[in-house]
């Protein structure tokens, strides 16, 4: 003779969307900085090209800001100051 003993146990789920941010705006605000800055170090095979394009700068900025007179001629392990511009912030 063989004894089965059996337990059921019934999970009820409900589903419901809940929105927590109902509404985003995104604006201009005179208070807020837009610039930012990094600081970074030259790596081999870097230009300013791809180093402007990494941190969405340009490169005529980061030479200006570095005082780099020939944006051809970085050298590793120079120090940079790359800044970077956000052209607008999220406002809940």
């Amino acid at each position: 003779m063989l004894e089965v003993e059996l337990e059921v146990v019934l999970l009820i789920q409900n589903s419901e969307e809940l929105n927590f941010i109902q509404d985003i705006e995104i604006s201009e605000d005179t208070n807020y900085n837009p610039y930012s800055m990094v600081i970074y170090f030259v790596k081999p095979g870097d230009t300013l090209w791809k180093i402007a394009k990494q941190f969405k700068s340009k490169v005529e900025d980061i030479a200006r800001i570095n005082k780099i007179e020939d944006s051809n001629k970085i050298y590793v392990g120079e120090q940079l100051y790359i800044p970077k511009f956000t052209k607008s912030r999220i406002v809940v």
